[in-house]
């Protein structure tokens, strides 16, 4: 599922809690895609200083999961990050979701497409420069 476009920008950890485990004994679905949110925002704030949030900002449009396997109790997760070119005012990023432990076994990956947005008028906008650097040429 990964772009072969995509560029690898983060990693970030993900402790599992006890909290995230359904009536099945394993991660909800819902879940995962709190994961790969948090890895998309981890990101944002890492790069944060190169530009600014206000009243622009990212909004995800569409998003996708693919499982694996399921996750269980007590583990803790890798996520890695890779982002597509941008167009005038998104980007498509993915997302693949590993176990800290077995770095080895792949437990989902995911797609989110980010429109770069107006929060006053809710309608797109060109993604800022500052963002542009993080991203790959297309």
């Amino acid at each position: 599922m990964i772009n072969q476009n995509g560029k690898f920008v983060h990693e970030s950890t993900i402790p599992v809690r006890w909290y995230d485990m359904d009536a099945y004994g394993h991660v909800n679905t819902s879940v995962y895609f709190t994961y790969f949110e948090q890895t998309r925002i981890n990101w944002f704030f890492e790069i944060a200083n190169t530009f600014q949030i206000g009243k622009t900002g990212p909004v995800v449009v569409n998003a996708s999961c693919t499982y694996y396997r399921s996750i269980i109790y007590p583990e803790t997760i890798l996520s890695k990050l890779f982002v597509g070119p941008p167009g005038r005012s998104s980007f498509d990023s993915f997302c693949q979701m590993y176990s800290q432990k077995n770095p080895e076994l792949l437990y989902a990956e995911a797609y989110a497409k980010i429109v770069w947005t107006d929060r006053e008028t809710q309608r797109s906008t060109p993604i800022p420069e500052e963002l542009k650097k993080f991203l790959p040429e297309a």
